[in-house]
């Protein structure tokens, strides 16, 4: 299986997103793929970013509108690529993350505290909302990619910033996926906690 991870300037606009898509079909002629994608340029530190000013008490609103605004953005530029079935699950995935990321700046804001399990959590909404728009590609180009959720199969131990995997047990979980498994997974680059 080859493993292809993509950063935050590969999947920084539809146009990058369709260039990630062309190397994975190219890659799948020959081989099972994993790709690994990162969130959007930006998307991380504005994640953090609005973790840190939920602490003091201020307003998110701005950070979630450009989250939302950014994905949003994409998805509407790939839409004449998808077909009409994949684009109402496409926009309910992204409305969903951002509701989700409200939720979670809410709780910071009340609290005044950000615990690294909540920090680590904001952090990989970016990498979800980059693997609902590159599933949806990918499904559109007919690689059907199987989503593989990491806190299924990275098993770590301590800190959720800074965990330390479970080689063991990581190897063990993935045996399925490796051994004869889909052609085509799709994980985040990120998940924390």
């Amino acid at each position: 299986m080859r493993v292809m991870k993509f950063g935050g300037t590969s999947v920084g606009d539809a146009e990058r997103m369709r260039g990630v898509v062309a190397l994975v079909e190219e890659a799948r002629k020959a081989e099972r793929v994993m790709v690994v994608a990162s969130a959007v340029s930006g998307i991380t530190n504005l994640l953090v970013e609005a973790a840190r000013v939920a602490q003091e008490g201020e307003s998110v609103q701005e950070a979630c509108a450009r989250f939302d605004d950014t994905h949003s953005t994409i998805a509407r530029a790939l839409s004449a690529d998808l077909k009409p079935a994949q684009t109402r699950p496409l926009a309910e995935g992204l409305v969903a993350l951002g509701v989700e990321l409200r939720g979670l700046l809410q709780g910071v804001g009340l609290l005044r505290e950000c615990s690294p399990s909540v920090l680590a959590h904001l952090s990989g909404l970016g990498e979800r909302a980059s693997c609902l728009l590159l599933a949806a590609l990918l499904e559109a180009r007919g690689l059907a990619p199987v989503s593989v959720d990491p806190r299924q199969v990275l098993v770590c131990t301590g800190d959720p910033l800074q965990a330390t995997p479970r080689a063991e047990e990581i190897r063990a979980r993935f045996a399925p996926l490796r051994e004869g498994g889909p052609g085509l997974l799709l994980m985040p680059g990120f998940f924390g906690g």
